[in-house]
């Protein structure tokens, strides 16, 4: 529920409530972000204009429900894992953690300072006894409440405190887990479709050509012959002439650079799958953008879509605060910008 709440909060601002997108549109971004249990909960329902309304309330009866919400917070605050070692990184996960959840109490509505004489003690029983017994002076010498969620503002300087001794004794990088090379951890998981990635890379006429992570226990059936959607493309396109223009450019720029290539004509010489896709329209600064957007979780009822069909694998991209504070390392620092990166590679 807590995920939910913040994805949706995400999502609406930057989707639901933008008013260049279509319904329709915001339906297949919404259905295209769910997994695991609400993808599921919602899989028997078109993707249409007016099934967009079903879709966001079921969704939210399941994870939206307030008080469901605010106990699991509560929940969460009552039985905070005490910190066994003590470090500067063990307090400030700690009060992170704990001031987020509080901090989402507020955002809901609620007084958190009504909890407090419940929440307090139990946040305090988390940290070292040598942070309890200044609290216990600090508010004994200031008249507050020992129950007072101010203890939150005072645990804050407390960790501030002990960041900052940290610092002053290691001042490089590497101390903050920030080197040139950042190494991930993985499971047998990740490294799975890695391997099978590395084993299929080739080169082709100056390209990379990469193959699809398939996940072994699924089989990704033709969809050759369901051409209902792109008929519907069609329609839509036949009655808009400038958008017709539009994805006539856009295909076009595609077959120029090679991006896409023609079907082979003979039918079962490869494993087909065909690709939905619509124009999204976006303003910025008084313009207007186009984008044609594939959509690899389309499927029909009760079969499996592409997006469901491949691996996920593991996340390889460098964590952007490393990355930045990398640039203190060097005199000069060098940015570039690949267009349209992922369409340099070629599948097989």
């Amino acid at each position: 529920m807590e995920t939910w709440a913040r994805f949706w909060e995400q999502f609406e601002s930057s989707i639901d409530e933008d008013p260049t997108l279509s319904t329709v549109n915001k339906h297949v971004f919404l259905r295209g972000y769910l997994e695991g249990e609400p993808k599921m909960l919602v899989d028997g329902i078109a993707v249409t204009a007016s099934a967009y309304g079903d879709t966001k309330k079921i969704l939210h009866d399941r994870y939206g429900d307030k008080n469901r919400i605010i106990q699991t917070h509560l929940d969460y605050l009552e039985e905070v894992t005490p910190i066994r070692v003590p470090s500067a990184e063990a307090l400030n996960t700690t009060y992170i953690e704990c001031n987020r959840r509080i901090q989402f109490l507020h955002a809901l509505g609620e007084d958190e300072k009504a909890y407090g004489r419940v929440l307090v003690p139990k946040i305090l029983r988390a940290f070292p006894d040598d942070i309890c017994r200044r609290w216990i002076i600090q508010v004994k010498r200031e008249g507050h409440s020992e129950g007072d969620v101010k203890l939150m503002e005072f645990l804050g300087e407390e960790v501030d405190g002990a960041l900052t001794d940290v610092v002053r004794r290691f001042w490089d990088l590497e101390t903050l887990g920030i080197s040139d090379k950042q190494d991930k951890s993985m499971n047998s998981r990740d490294t799975a479709p890695l391997q099978e990635f590395h084993a299929s890379y080739s080169l082709e006429d100056q390209r990379r050509v990469v193959s699809l992570a398939r996940k072994g226990n699924i089989t990704l059936p033709s969809n050759q012959h369901n051409d209902r959607l792109f008929h519907r493309l069609e329609q839509s396109l036949v009655g808009n002439v400038a958008l017709r223009q539009v994805y006539h450019d856009h295909m076009l720029d595609y077959i120029k650079k090679g991006q896409v290539e023609i079907v082979p004509s003979e039918e079962g010489t490869v494993d087909e799958f065909y690709l939905p896709h619509h124009a999204v329209k976006k303003e910025k600064r008084g313009e207007t953008g186009w984008k044609i957007v594939f959509d690899g979780s389309s499927h029909e009822h009760h079969v499996t879509s592409l997006s469901d069909a491949l691996e996920m694998g593991p996340n390889l991209l460098p964590e952007i605060l490393s990355t930045l504070l990398r640039f203190r390392l060097y005199p000069v620092g060098i940015i570039g910008d690949i267009g349209q990166a992922f369409l340099q590679p070629s599948l097989q």
